[in-house]
């Protein structure tokens, strides 16, 4: 019954995802805005994403709240299309690189790279550059509930990412066979994970996936935080220098998380993660 449901659902949005995959990448990006931004807003998880906007920012008034909140809505929509033109040059071409020397140096070690970042800007197109510039990454994700949706999106992921690791119990040992090989390995570690230890994300305890940190500092492999963001029609992608790791797992994932929040600060309406019940 569920698989029949899910496929439901895949040849109704079949004709949608085809048509975003064939427009032009900014028309592509306006008709996801626009779609996203009418659905978000209505949708049960908007009232998660009104509470984790009051977390991260409660000096703010709920009108202020509420349109932060649409605005993120309609920027998923951008990402969206991203997503569905994940092999798109002109994704790579509308990117302002700031820092590749921070990766370059590090990956220059040979010991593999663990790149740090968060559900923020544009984050599809820094495994985009990354593949482009230095070598397709192997990228960790959670994949689509819907199985035949995930089967789509991945046959496309697949032509810029060299491999994609599947958060879950054998996440880890894939991950430690890329990083001795010399991979690159792209860790989105903003999102809840129920056995994370807690540390406070905007002053309030969230369980914190650690997992970044904490195999940084055991395999001595460098962990650099990098983000994109859209700045007017175009990406901007800076590299930070790598984390220095002390090798506590709770002082170095306050560290990871005072990372994303300042990230968070400086972009408020490009945060997607509101819509994951991070601190429950």
């Amino acid at each position: 019954m569920k698989t029949t449901a899910q496929f439901t659902i895949f040849i109704c949005v079949y004709p949608f995802l085809c048509i975003m995959r064939i427009l032009p990448l900014r028309w592509a990006e306006g008709l996801g805005q626009c779609l996203i931004g009418t659905l978000g807003p209505i949708t049960p998880k908007n009232k998660r994403v009104l509470q984790g906007l009051q977390i991260a920012f409660p000096h703010n008034t709920q009108p202020q709240n509420a349109r932060l909140a649409r605005a993120n809505w309609r920027h998923y929509g951008v990402n969206l299309a991203h997503a569905i033109q994940l092999d798109n040059p002109q994704l790579i071409a509308r990117t302002e690189v700031i820092g590749w020397h921070h990766l370059q140096h590090a990956h220059a070690r040979g010991k593999g790279v663990f790149v740090l970042s968060a559900h923020i800007g544009v984050w599809d197109v820094i495994c985009a550059v990354i593949g482009d510039r230095l070598q397709p990454t192997d990228t960790v994700y959670r994949p689509i509930d819907n199985i035949f949706l995930n089967r789509w999106f991945e046959k496309y992921r697949l032509r810029v990412y060299k491999s994609l690791i599947t958060k879950g119990p054998s996440a880890g040992r894939l991950i430690i066979k890329s990083i001795r090989a010399g991979g690159v390995v792209p860790m989105m570690s903003d999102q809840k994970m129920w056995d994370g230890v807690k540390i406070p994300y905007f002053g309030v305890p969230a369980h914190t996936a650690s997992g970044a940190v904490v195999l940084g500092a055991k395999l001595n492999v460098p962990v650099i935080p990098i983000y994109a963001v859209m700045v007017g029609n175009r990406f901007k992608m800076t590299i930070e220098p790598p984390m220095i790791l002390t090798g506590d797992e709770k002082l170095d994932a306050t560290q990871m998380n005072q990372i994303f929040e300042r990230w968070i600060n400086q972009n408020p309406t490009q945060y997607f993660s509101f819509t994951h019940n991070k601190w429950g």
